[in-house]
């Protein structure tokens, strides 16, 4: 059967199913969602955002179900509530943290921030600048199909997100971009398995400028599952829906400006 059919008669088929039994598999899920007036983010800080049907460089289903990196929620609420004027994402893909985070603004009542994006990947840039223009942010956000060499950092008050799949120990060094000292970061470190040398390598890097908090990754369990969704879905098809498909653990670390911190003591 040529491709085309097959995709057809598994759309036809994900209609039957749902029409009758509702959310039971991943093609009911998609069925659902589009029919409910199309991909959307079902839960945590991003609730409610526009999403497209292609994810680059991570699992897309996590994404729409909002339990993607939900070790991450706390941060990204802080940041979508914490005022910054420039959000800069280094390695965007299409731009999930980014039109999130906008939002997220705009569910909170503040204004966006400028939102830039940078990665090398120009498909996953032209996808972040769609989904730009389906969550009508064409004016405050803008994604580059370019390494990123610190041309942000000077915008204002400055949240910085990265994961650049290694590359983070050359990137975020305050030797070459001194800037970063007054930079909110949260940085995905990519250390091999067993292994905690970038870890270590950026704690001593900012020890003196930044207060770190380290968030290891943790399992999804029922309890992480949107209560929104109707259906006859079971604990393996809910657990395998959110699964992000990672070959080990992850590990980020969110970098919080001393003078931040400072500067909010005084005005207690």
């Amino acid at each position: 059967m040529p491709r085309r059919f097959r995709a057809l008669f598994r759309k036809l088929l994900a209609a039957i199913r749902g029409r009758w039994h509702g959310v039971v598999d991943r093609d009911t899920f998609l069925w659902w969602l589009v029919r409910s007036g199309g991909p959307r983010v079902l839960s945590g800080p991003f609730t409610g955002a526009r999403y497209g049907t292609t994810s680059s460089g991570s699992t897309l289903l996590p994404k729409l179900l909002g339990t993607y990196e939900r070790e991450l929620h706390p941060v990204l609420a802080r940041l979508a509530g914490g005022g910054f004027d420039t959000v800069v994402d280094v390695g965007c893909a299409e731009g999930y943290y980014l039109v999130g985070l906008g939002h997220a603004c705009r569910r909170l009542g503040r204004p966006l921030p400028r939102l830039v994006g940078y990665d090398t990947n120009k498909a996953a840039v032209a996808l972040a600048v769609d989904l730009a223009r389906l969550n009508a942010m064409v004016g405050q956000m803008a994604c580059h199909a370019a390494p990123f060499a610190g041309q942000e950092l000077e915008h204002g008050r400055v949240a910085l997100i990265c994961d650049i799949e290694g590359e983070e120990e050359n990137l975020l060094d305050l030797a070459t971009l001194p800037a970063l000292a007054r930079t909110e970061m949260l940085v995905e470190v990519h250390d091999e398995p067993g292994r905690e040398r970038r870890l270590d390598l950026l704690l001593r890097r900012f020890a003196g400028s930044h207060v770190p908090h380290i968030i290891r990754r943790t399992e999804r369990t029922l309890a992480d599952f949107p209560p929104n969704i109707p259906g006859l879905l079971s604990t393996e098809w809910k657990l395998r829906l959110m699964d992000e498909r990672r070959q080990f653990g992850n590990t980020w670390l969110h970098l919080v400006p001393q003078t931040n911190l400072l500067a909010k003591a005084a005005v207690e």
